[in-house]
């Protein structure tokens, strides 16, 4: 290229910018998969927790893109300092990398990934710089005959696919529109080096997305959904599909994938104390990409970006990624237990029934609620002394002291389980579960999950023994007045106006409750409804839904009501009566934040204490037992 022809020094982003940043990680599963051996499994640890990224399915190992910003579409940056040196767009390109299943999107698993798509037959799937003459400044005139009969292959299939306007009419309204023949007419009039390379990456997006439309259209009319692929055993998966990350997704949708051969992914974070020591001997990764298709990209220069940087653009290579969601709604107990393989009943080397689950606390919306606050009074008995330490074969853990008066001598934070009158020194300022939003200095804390040891008297090595687990604990040892019993209100949001806040810090309303402007406007308020836990031995209180404002309801409002005395019981109105429903339980899909990370883990373990096996490095051998015909 001569001098007077280079541009000015353009910034774009490396092609695989970002990819190293923490994703935001789904981890629900709200349903269970039908009998599945464990095909393949690994250890991830990032930001500060440690999840299990498995397959029923598929031995490739995939790229886990993480949940994206609501506003991420398929198309070209506007800004040229956001698109990338090979034209792709980055970890939530579905051309690319498996992402989350999506009923809207259901044609991203039918995407062929690049291993299995040689540019010989699938000319789409040619490198940019490898069909671009940089002397001749212009693509090849073959090739773009090659690719131009290539897309009306494309576009014939996906006539034939018309049926789909009545059979499925959402999924024919949300197909694909942007590939045209006329796309590759403009290439053959171009000879700038990054408006080729983006009106390439167009078409190869738009070629590769509606030849996956019409395979799920032709998958939907040759093996539609049935009541009989519940029970069917899950098959091997073939390595000609994407595939797609199946947390969070319907039960009809995943397991169709699943009874098509198509890769399912699932991630599971790793929370309990019985979890860890099962994981304990595992090796992990520090990161999604490790052994990925994009492994190597990500740790050395990939060719598109050494052929840009040769005709004078300068790459962006530690840019964050802009499009990774900032907030979600974190997901139940159930829903994060069943997204492990032992939570859908894989036990060591087989099936069996998956185990049941209870959850230790009171849950709403994927959200803890803490317990009324509670006073020291109705317990007896002296306090004890309890410090974290770690021992041989249990591992991080607190251990029971002789004696209090050591306690002005400690270094450490600490915490008070006033039911059962125990000092909690931790090393460390506790970090509260992500899915906990309870002012920590008035309605504590769930307790650490770590076995809780006594040293047996006697004896020159210390001998220890369990003893039962805290589960709650608050910052300061006794409860003021005005805070005994108090009980924890939460507003509830929908997973729209979750995904539309930008603060993690819940916002501390001290006062009692308020009457709402009536002057609001509709459009500024938002239909929330608050969900007031029972007190102990109660049954749930019902939910009222009632209108915010907006500056209202930006945050995720935490209050403390008092209970009223009995003798200025106020009862109900008619109309406020007649409102009264039960707690609501949220349908969408609930995801969780990786960037929240707590220094010590929270949450006790399972309370019907399934025995969890030990899981299997990867890769697994893949099933040897005869599988159902589909």
């Amino acid at each position: 290229m001569d001098q007077a022809t280079l541009p000015q020094f353009l910034m774009r982003l490396a092609s695989f910018a970002g990819y190293k940043d923490v994703p935001t990680v789904c981890g629900s599963m709200t349903f269970l998969l039908p009998p599945f051996k464990l095909v393949s499994s690994r250890l991830v640890r990032a930001g500060g927790r440690v999840w299990e990224a498995w397959s029923p399915n598929s031995e490739r190992v995939a790229f886990y893109p993480g949940v994206p910003d609501p506003r991420f579409v398929t198309e070209t940056p506007d800004e040229h300092a956001r698109r990338r040196a090979d034209g792709h767009l980055g970890r939530f390109d579905p051309t690319r990398n498996p992402q989350l299943l999506d009923h809207e999107k259901l044609w991203y698993p039918f995407v062929r990934p690049d291993c299995d798509a040689p540019p010989a037959t699938y000319p789409e799937y040619s490198a940019f710089h490898e069909v671009w003459n940089t002397k001749e400044q212009s693509f090849a005139p073959e090739f773009l005959t090659r690719l131009a009969d290539r897309v009306k292959s494309i576009l014939k299939s996906a006539e034939l696919q018309a049926g789909m306007a009545v059979s499925h009419p959402a999924l024919w309204k949300n197909r694909p529109k942007d590939l045209d023949v006329s796309l590759v007419e403009a290439l053959r009039a171009l000879s700038r080096y990054d408006t080729a390379l983006d009106l390439y990456a167009r078409l190869q997006r738009a070629a590769k997305l509606l030849s996956a439309w019409s395979k799920m259209a032709q998958a939907l009319k040759d093996r539609p959904p049935s009541p009989s692929m519940y029970n069917s055993a899950v098959r091997m998966a073939s390595s000609g599909w994407m595939g797609a990350w199946i947390n969070g997704a319907s039960q009809e949708d995943a397991t169709w994938l699943l009874r098509l051969g198509i890769p399912c992914y699932i991630v599971h974070e790793v929370e309990t104390y019985r979890e860890r020591q099962a994981y304990a001997s595992r090796s992990s990764y520090p990161s999604f990409t490790v052994f990925s298709p994009v492994h190597d990209a990500v740790r050395s220069k990939p060719a598109a970006d050494a052929s840009m940087e040769n005709q004078g653009w300068s790459l962006n290579l530690s840019d964050p990624d802009e499009w990774i969601c900032k907030r979600v709604p974190p997901s139940t107990w159930l829903e994060r237990c069943r997204s492990s393989s032992a939570g859908q009943g894989w036990r060591s080397d087989e099936y069996s029934s998956p185990p049941e689950f209870l959850s230790p606390f009171e849950e709403a919306n994927g959200h803890i609620l803490p317990p009324p606050v509670m006073g020291t009074g109705q317990h007896a008995g002296k306090w004890s002394l309890w410090l974290q330490d770690w021992v041989e074969d249990y591992g991080l853990c607190l251990v029971r002291q002789a004696s209090m008066r050591r306690g002005n001598d400690i270094d450490g934070t600490c915490y008070y389980d006033r039911e059962k009158r125990r000092c909690l020194v931790l090393d460390e300022k506790a970090v509260p579960p992500f899915s906990y939003l309870a002012p920590v200095d008035k309605f504590g804390l769930p307790a650490p999950d770590v076995p809780y040891l006594s040293v047996k008297p006697g004896g020159a090595d210390p001998v220890y023994q369990k003893e039962s687990v805290s589960t709650w604990m608050y910052c300061a040892k006794e409860a003021t007045p005005a805070d005994l019993d108090s009980i924890y209100e939460e507003v509830v949001f929908t997973a729209d106006q979750e995904q539309e806040l930008e603060v993690d810090a819940p916002m501390v309303v001290d006062s009692p409750r308020e009457s709402l402007s009536p002057s609001m406007s509709a459009a500024s308020r938002h239909s929330l409804s608050r969900s007031l836990a029972p007190a102990r031995g109660q049954s749930c209180s019902p939910a009222f839904t009632f209108p915010l404002s907006s500056a209202e309801s930006y945050f995720r409002l935490a209050r403390s009501l008092s209970p009223t005395p009995p003798s200025v019981a106020a009862p109900l109105s008619p109309a406020a009566a007649s409102a009264a429903s039960s707690r609501p339980l949220a349908n969408s899909p609930f995801c969780t934040p990786l960037s929240v990370a707590p220094s010590f883990p929270f949450a006790p373990t399972f309370l019907s204490a399934p025995s969890f096996p030990f899981a299997t490095s990867f890769p697994v051998s893949p099933p040897s037992f005869p599988l159902a015909a589909s």
